[in-house]
């Protein structure tokens, strides 16, 4: 089936995906589990007598699968186990699971936009499938029934949610998408730099430029990190040890430089969609924040090679990158704290 749709992340020039299996998106840092279609639980029954949900009283969602906590402030998909593997119901798995890494949301216009979540599955070089053929990827891992169901949910779902106005400053200020859009167009014009810290100071003096003309003052930053660091050793919560950092400062040749520069193209124009969190409520300043306390991840995780590549600061990317809710649960947690309570007291 060839199905009409946008990207957000059309400007690679080239952009190739290979599932791995690793299990690695099936782990999350906010307790809210995979969303499922009536003909996802139709699909699990093939497989199994019995599963947990949490039921919901809509159209095309109608439950949750349930989840299993790993750690503080951990969870993932019951059909995990206690590190990343294998999923127990690959065959079987639900609508959103075969969209992965593709993240689903709706444009200003009413037809289907699809983000990308980077995992270690992403490649420049060619394999499985090529992103920019993205009608490919979907008729091998969906079934018929799967379109009708993606289609319903941008019209039924996504579309309520995602209202024309949005919010840009705090705590009255608003405009359209394609406003939000121009103002990132503008901020990010100006930044520059020849390592990923000195993008981040670039890219905050900009926003700062641009909020003050606006509004006459600055912003107050909120930075988070996802990593832990004991002296040169860094950790990961999901991935446990990296390795240890190489060296201080790492300067970028144009290759990577430019990377970098898409993947913050790339942010902006997910239009506030973090991992499967859809938090269109939040501001720019909330924004920035996330993309700044990513980005400063990152920065951190390259130093853990002398001489990084592209391929290096992809797989560095996917570190932080699908695990995007930490970021934006801890920029914002009342937001993320309110959409838990809207799914888990619906009756």
């Amino acid at each position: 089936m060839n199905w009409k749709f946008r990207t957000s992340f059309d400007h690679y020039k080239s952009l190739y995906f290979s599932c791995k299996i690793c299990g690695a998106c099936c782990f999350w840092f906010v307790n809210i589990g995979v969303f499922l279609t009536k003909y996802d639980t139709v699909r699990l029954g093939r497989a199994l007598s019995k599963f947990e949900v949490f039921e919901l009283p809509r159209g095309v969602i109608v439950a949750i699968l349930g989840t299993k906590k790993r750690g503080p402030g951990i969870y993932s998909c019951i059909f995990q186990s206690e590190r990343p593997g294998r999923c127990a119901i690959y065959g079987f798995r639900p609508l959103e699971c075969r969209l992965y890494p593709l993240l689903l949301d709706v444009s200003e216009d009413g037809s289907i936009l699809f983000h990308l979540e980077h995992c270690e599955g992403l490649s420049l070089e060619p394999s499985e499938f090529d992103l920019r053929n993205i009608n490919r990827l979907l008729s091998h891992y969906f079934e018929e029934k799967d379109f009708e169901l993606m289609e319903a949910l941008v019209l039924e779902h996504l579309q309520q949610k995602k209202g024309l106005r949005v919010k840009l400053i705090e705590p009255d200020i608003y405009g359209t998408w394609k406003e939000r859009e121009e103002i990132w167009k503008k901020v990010v014009a100006r930044i520059d730099g020849d390592t990923v810290d000195e993008i981040i100071n670039s890219l905050r003096r900009s926003y700062d430029e641009w909020r003050r003309d606006v509004v006459g003052s600055p912003y107050k930053l909120r930075m988070v990190s996802l990593l832990r660091r004991t002296g040169i050793r860094i950790q990961h919560p999901i991935y446990g040890e990296l390795g240890e950092i190489q060296s201080a400062r790492v300067p970028l040749d144009e290759k990577i430089k430019e990377l970098v520069l898409n993947y913050i193209i790339e942010f902006f124009r997910r239009e506030r969609t973090f991992s499967f969190l859809k938090l269109y409520e939040v501001s720019l300043d909330d924004e920035i924040s996330v993309l700044l306390s990513v980005l400063s991840d990152i920065s951190l995780l390259l130093r853990l090679r002398r001489e990084p590549d592209e391929h290096w600061l992809f797989k560095c990317i996917s570190y932080v990158d699908q695990f995007m809710e930490y970021y934006a649960y801890r920029v914002r947690p009342d937001i993320v704290s309110r959409l838990e309570r809207e799914l888990f007291s619906m009756e």
